[in-house]
C-alpha cells in the first residue's frame, strides 16, 4: 500500500513540474503589439502610439521586432525602440515584466508593420 501511494505520489510531482513549466514557457506568441493613430501630426506626419505588450508569464528580453522600413519624424527614445537596419530593439534590450507594457510614439505617413523576431524568456 505504501508503495502504491509513494508511485502516485511521484506521478503527481511530475506531472505538476511539467504543467508548470508548460504554463511558463513563452514565445514570440506571447508578445503582443498594437498601433494605434494619435490623431495628432508632427511635421505633417501622422503620429502613431505603439505598445509592446509582454503577455507571457514570465519577464521577456532581448525583444527584437522586424521593422521594415520605420521612419519618423519624431524623435524616438532608443532606450525604448532603437532600429538597427530592419530589426529594431525593444526596450534596450531590458526585461518586460509579465502583462507590462513598453509604449513610444513615431511619426510618419503610414504606420509600420512591428512583428516579433526573438526574444529571451526568463521562465
Amino acid at each position: 500500500m505504501a508503495a502504491i501511494t509513494n508511485y502516485l505520489l511521484a506521478n503527481l510531482v511530475v506531472v505538476l513540474v511539467l504543467a508548470t513549466k508548460g504554463l511558463c514557457v513563452c514565445d514570440l506568441n506571447g508578445v503582443t503589439i498594437g498601433t494605434t493613430r494619435s490623431g495628432s501630426t508632427r511635421e505633417g506626419e501622422v503620429q502613431w502610439n505603439v505598445e509592446v505588450i509582454n503577455n507571457c508569464a514570465c519577464p521577456i528580453s532581448n525583444l527584437v521586432v522586424s521593422c521594415k522600413g520605420f521612419a519618423s519624424t519624431l524623435p524616438v527614445n532608443p532606450a525604448l525602440f532603437k532600429q538597427n537596419g530592419d530589426k529594431c530593439l525593444v526596450n534596450g534590450g531590458n526585461p518586460i515584466a509579465p502583462k507590462a507594457s513598453v509604449k513610444f510614439s513615431y511619426a510618419w505617413h503610414s504606420p509600420t508593420i512591428l512583428i516579433p523576431n526573438s526574444l529571451s524568456s526568463s521562465c
